[in-house]
């Protein structure tokens, strides 16, 4: 995991007040798990791993829109 995912994650974890702070790191956070994925496409094999992945981009994404729905 990069040194990035795991700093969202841990700003993640705070109980910050700062909706569009939070809205932010959850965006980014999905976007790196996506990453992995699309790099994972080009390759053959790795299919297990980039699923977990796309299934949690899109797990970040849906909490994300529930959140901040505006």
């Amino acid at each position: 995991m990069s040194g990035r995912w795991k700093a969202y994650r841990a700003f993640l974890a705070l109980s910050s007040s700062d909706a569009k702070l939070r809205a932010e790191a959850m965006r980014r956070l999905g976007d790196l798990n996506l990453e992995p994925a699309e790099i994972g496409a080009r390759r053959i094999g790795g299919a297990g791993e980039r699923d977990l992945k796309n299934t949690e981009a899109i797990r970040l994404y849906a909490g994300l829109l529930k959140a901040y729905p505006n």
